[in-house]
């Protein structure tokens, strides 16, 4: 006889919890207790979070299938759950007190009970918070688990014995030697102090792998982080602890489950905006596309929030939660995370498809918790730009039609894009198919070093601003009259001084300043700050300052991104997707530039822009002094 839920009574805090029998052996069948209560009697329970699908690649396709289901009983009666619950159940069996008590969303929430599921996701945040400890479910064990955990102990209390400025020294380290500085978590979010990961048997405190994250991620990104068997990283190390957490607990399968875990401990204003949180779990993977965002709920502050509300498609939703975000928010920041190329759900081009994992890095939204720099400029310390200068969007939805009306200035249009990008990771949806070996490692610190190759040679030698030399060298000398091209020799003997010569007007400084001021979208930063700069050529020729801003710096800019210059003559970095005749537009109260293409009824919203000369305003005053004209347009 199938399992019937008991309706839940109308109480906001009522919930069920379970309790898993134990068992003398792995084969035994399943049974477990369900019970009705009330959170507001803060019973003492356990959270479990985990991936509904398959949580390792290398495990099957069946456990990714919605139709492969294995049985358990739940009050004596058969109740299907998917393969990786099913897994989770026998692990947490033998390794928890049977007296334990369990909240477990696919078994505690009636799933076929809309009204329910709403209202107890809707309530997820608090359940989780309440909870003695949450767990993190990775999967079951395979041969590396063991070895993994026991080296994921010893390096985190290396690192907690070693905070700050340090050797790594360890049995399994030799002659490597490197500084690493251990970062604290991100200010935005407080990490559960009762958070946990499971994997088979084995049992890790959340402040273990974070810590241990922190040393591996710097030994994946240093420049001396190239493994070598013999030398720099040994066998074990590579071959136990790089493999298994960054596939097994940081890949994007296990991202949103593990952030489940991290909950907010403090009062509603100090908890992230949606964006934020969306913009996390944006690499991660759900059976439902509607399960992101209220998933997110839990984590971020309340005044961007929807309804919990499953009768909605997920277009419905996906294009209301980005009204929602620029009517609360008062501007276009959450538009940072559209994709015009790979979007899956069928919404209108300004509406971020959360469903898509690709992703770029923002250029309005540096990393939280860097310290803002400005000694040229009063910014607000989220705002690096202000295109529109102080303005306020003024936006209608017109929902019958799927646009987007709002006011602007068009800049121009693209009329030149470089036809050779940086080998940068770009946007990219493909999971990866398995663990990476140490070829694969070495790979990475491979690719790289050949973008730090290409970055140098981007600043030595300024090939883009040559192929748009070629490019426009048959137009007459009036033609993008932002650069001054008066007195230019023949392009076959124009050479690196000649940029220096020529002044590119908005900023009156050099077109050769200008063009690297512009790859980096005038904003430096390293791992404790960011901040505009106002370098000139020469700074940009100085080598510290070429290692510690542009090959850190250029590399993330140009990730999924390309050189353009606009008929105007305004050097811009634009998406990659965008092309000729695009036009360039700055939206009152946007912070950055739109690219916006030309169609029946309207314009398609490419992505935003940095057009170095007009990010502070400039143009906008010009609006203000009716110099400039702004133009009703729809975007659809």
């Amino acid at each position: 006889m199938t399992y019937a839920y008991e309706r839940l009574s109308g109480d906001h805090f009522m919930t069920r919890l379970l309790r898993i029998q134990s068992a003398q052996y792995a084969e035994d069948p399943i049974r477990i207790r369900l019970h009705h209560v009330c959170l507001a009697s803060k019973p003492e329970y356990q959270a479990l979070s985990y991936t509904w699908g398959r949580p390792a690649y290398h495990l099957p396709d069946e456990w990714d299938d919605d139709q492969s289901k294995k049985y358990i009983a739940v009050n004596g009666q058969a109740f299907q759950i998917r393969y990786n619950l099913f897994s989770a159940l026998q692990a947490l069996r033998h390794t928890w007190l049977s007296e334990t008590l369990w909240w477990i969303d696919a078994i505690c929430i009636n799933q076929d009970n809309i009204p329910e599921r709403n209202r107890q996701v809707a309530n997820m945040g608090r359940i989780y918070a309440s909870s003695m400890v949450t767990v993190v479910w990775l999967g079951p064990p395979d041969g590396m688990t063991a070895m993994a955990f026991e080296k994921l102990t010893s390096l985190s209390k290396l690192c907690d014995q070693r905070a700050g400025s340090w050797s790594v020294v360890d049995e399994d380290v030799t002659t490597y030697t490197s500084a690493f500085e251990l970062r604290h978590e991100p200010e935005e979010i407080c990490l559960s102090p009762a958070a946990a990961m499971q994997c088979g048997d084995h049992i890790a405190k959340w402040s273990e792998v974070y810590s241990t994250h922190q040393l591996v991620a710097h030994l994946l990104e240093s420049p001396k982080a190239f493994i070598s068997e013999s030398t720099q990283i040994s066998t074990p190390l590579v071959k136990a602890f790089l493999p298994y957490f960054y596939m097994r607990v940081w890949s994007s399968r296990n991202l949103n489950v593990i952030l489940k875990a991290i909950l907010p401990n403090g009062s509603q204003t100090e908890r992230p905006k949606l964006v934020r949180v969306l913009e996390r779990l944006r690499g991660s993977h759900a059976s439902d596309p509607r399960d992101k965002v209220f998933a997110s709920y839990g984590l971020a502050c309340l005044e961007e929030q929807l309804p919990v509300d499953y009768s909605l498609s997920a277009e419905t939703l996906y294009t209301r939660i980005t009204q929602k975000s620029v009517k609360v928010t008062e501007s276009f920041q959450i538009l940072a995370y559209c994709s015009f190329s790979s979007r899956i759900v069928d919404v209108p081009s300004w509406v971020v498809d959360w469903s898509d994992t690709s992703h770029a890095e923002s250029l309005m939204l540096p990393q939280k918790g860097l310290k803002f720099q400005s000694s040229q400029y009063e910014h607000n310390e989220a705002q690096i730009y202000h295109a529109s200068g102080s303005s306020k969007p003024l936006v209608h939805f017109d929902n019958g039609s799927r646009k987007m009306i709002v006011r602007a200035a068009l800049l121009g249009q693209v009329a030149f894009i470089s036809t050779h990008n940086l080998h940068t990771a770009g946007r990219s949806s493909q999971a990866q198919p398995d663990w990476p070996d140490l070829q694969e490692i070495n790979s990475y610190a491979i690719k790289r070093r050949r973008n730090e190759a290409e970055v140098q040679d981007i600043v030595s030698r300024s090939p883009w601003l040559r192929e748009w030399l070629v490019h426009q060298s048959h137009l007459p000398s009036t033609s993008f009259p932002a650069i001054d091209r008066t007195g230019w020799p023949d392009r076959n003997t124009i050479d690196q001084d000649t940029f220096t010569q020529v002044i590119y007007k908005p900023t009156n400084e050099s077109l050769l300043s200008a063009f690297r001021r512009t790859l980096i979208a005038d904003v430096m930063s390293n791992s404790k700050e960011y901040g505009r700069t106002k370098a000139s050529a020469a700074d940009m020729s100085n080598e510290v300052y070429l290692r510690d801003l542009l090959l850190r710096t250029m590399i993330a800019r140009l990730d999924g991104r390309a050189f353009a210059v606009s008929d105007v003559g305004h050097l811009s970095l634009v998406p990659s997707e965008s092309c000729l005749q695009d036009w360039i537009a700055i939206v009152q109260g946007s912070e950055l530039p739109f690219v916006l293409r030309p169609t029946g009824g309207g314009f398609l919203f490419i992505g935003q822009a940095y057009v170095h000369g007009v990010m502070d305003g400039e143009v906008w005053k010009d609006v203000e002094n009716g110099k400039v004209a702004l133009e009703e347009i729809s975007i659809i």
